[in-house]
């Protein structure tokens, strides 16, 4: 089974952290240092996979995995598509927009 460190609501705060420090810190290589803590940790927090925290930009779930999950992940190469594909333009603007982000046109 895929195994994430939830670092949602208290999550955060049972890893001797908190959710500012995480995840809504511009310095990533603060919430980088803690990602390999917990990585590096198998005793403390086990053989986890990834983690799922409350994103800066929304506060919506995200999702981040380690390569040591890429097992649990298979993907025919035909179904594997580049970012600037035609076919991911549409959903790549929507998300943005919804989001309140600005897209670069690479296209």
């Amino acid at each position: 089974d895929l195994k994430l460190l939830d670092l949602r609501g208290t999550g955060a705060m049972r890893t001797g952290a908190n959710e500012a420090t995480l995840a809504k810190t511009e310095k990533r290589s603060l919430s980088q240092a803690w990602s390999r803590y917990f990585y590096e940790q198998p005793a403390i927090y086990s053989q986890i996979h990834g983690l799922v925290y409350c994103n800066a930009h929304n506060n919506e779930d995200a999702i981040a995995i380690y390569e040591r999950a890429e097992h649990f992940f298979t993907c025919r190469p035909e179904n594997v598509l580049p970012l600037k594909h035609e076919l991911l333009r549409g959903p790549i603007l929507k998300a943005a927009d919804e989001n309140n982000l600005e897209v670069i046109p690479y296209w």
